[in-house]
């Protein structure tokens, strides 16, 4: 089943609307939406979960280009990267200065934490740095609350505050010799603001039935939008004159137990409906009811690590000699961290007490409802290179007594 849900829901994000194309070889896109929604699909799930596929792969990339034998080949399979080793640090620098080129802030960081008893080979250094847009940290983990704290900052200054903590002092033990961390934070306002005096409460029904208070975003406007009898699907695109990255929202129209499973499911019944989701989106005049949503998450990668078949780089028989000649260097803990939180103005938007002001709706037609009052999937999707930025679950919405920042992660 879970061979059907990666081809499957892979080539959804492959025939995506073609707004205008990214002119380059959209393979290692493919692999990285791979990876990442197959990670989502068995990792556990609970209240808001999100996760940055490209953030993740990144992070996967930097350890690929450092191992060797069956340490690289696990990791390079993993990613089922369908070119050849010597080829990914060119393509990624594609892909990354497509991303790095966006008309507002998005910023994809990914860093290697060595102890500094290791040396670090000059080839790898520009290899990271120049073509993976990483960083590289050099710390001594016998001072456990030291780099902890290092790392702790270096995440808040990335995420501009969201996530404050990666790492506790307790989970560094002298031993370690390398810890992963990757994040993707993004920052954008609405093409299509919604208007802050349309804002109201409303009921949010969750999984098991409870109803709580939200607060719903309300406009008319319009969307490019799909349904069918089973789902309805709405693409809010993010205000860019130098990209086509747009927030996805899929709302199931029945309750359902599992809603990733849901979507699941319906592919495996019927692939041709869910592969034309979003190919079929269609210009249409929409009613968009949108609750506030937050969610930060800290993800543990190494457990998913083991579940992609990646086992010696996390123990000592790994072989990362083309980071370092000193023997003994393994993944001790690898982390991805995801924020994300919508409201009037955008994602993470700094508007959001500020009033937007629509003129009365020009269209005649009789616009679409479109009523999130329940647990829906969503995606932030760069319909230029294929990729997906974030997947995730919105399970519980924001409220009038919640904080806007979304704090500590989870």
């Amino acid at each position: 089943m879970r061979l059907w849900f990666q081809k499957i829901f892979v080539a959804l994000i492959l025939f995506g609307v073609p707004f205008k194309g990214f002119g380059k070889d959209l393979a290692l896109s493919s692999n990285i939406n791979h990876t990442g929604m197959f990670l989502y699909y068995i990792m556990s799930k609970a209240d808001n979960t999100i996760i940055s596929p490209i953030a993740i792969s990144s992070s996967l990339l930097i350890a690929y280009m450092g191992a060797d034998g069956a340490t690289s080949d696990q990791i390079g399979n993993s990613l089922h990267l369908g070119i050849p080793k010597k080829n990914v640090p060119a393509a990624f620098k594609s892909l990354l200065s497509h991303l790095t080129n966006v008309g507002y802030n998005l910023q994809l960081s990914s860093t290697l934490w060595i102890d500094d008893s290791k040396s670090i080979r000059n080839n790898y250094k520009k290899v990271l740095t120049k073509d993976l847009g990483g960083e590289i940290h050099q710390v001594n983990f016998k001072k456990s609350t030291e780099v902890a704290n290092r790392m702790n900052n270096w995440i808040s200054g990335k995420t501009d505050g969201k996530i404050s903590s990666i790492i506790s002092s307790a989970k560094i033990d002298p031993s370690t010799e390398m810890i992963l961390a990757s994040s993707l934070f993004l920052k954008g306002q609405w093409k299509k603001p919604f208007p802050t005096q349309n804002t109201g409460q409303e009921n949010f029904t969750r999984i098991d039935g409870s109803v709580v208070p939200c607060q719903m975003m309300n406009q008319t406007s319009k969307l490019y939008y799909y349904e069918n009898k089973d789902t309805q699907v709405v693409s809010l695109p993010i205000s860019s004159l130098d990209a086509n990255y747009s927030l996805i929202i899929f709302l199931p129209k029945h309750k359902t137990d599992d809603l990733y499973s849901f979507y699941y499911a319906q592919d495996e019944s019927k692939p041709e409906g869910f592969i034309s989701y979003i190919s079929q989106l269609k210009e249409t005049s929409v009613s968009l009811s949108l609750p506030k949503f937050a969610a930060s998450q800290k993800l543990d990668l190494v457990p998913l690590y083991r579940s992609l078949g990646i086992n010696d780089a996390i123990t000592k028989i790994a072989n990362f000699s083309r980071i370092s000649p000193n023997k003994g260097l393994m993944i001790n803990n690898a982390f991805e961290l995801s924020a994300f939180a919508i409201n009037e103005g955008g994602i993470f938007a700094t508007s959001a007490d500020e009033s937007f002001f629509h003129l009365k709706s020009p269209y005649v037609a009789k616009a679409t409802s479109f009523v999130a009052n329940h647990p829906f999937l969503f995606t932030v999707y760069d319909f230029d290179a294929k990729l997906l930025l974030f997947i995730g679950e919105c399970q519980v919405p924001l409220n009038a007594s919640d904080s806007s920042s979304l704090g500590s992660d989870k």
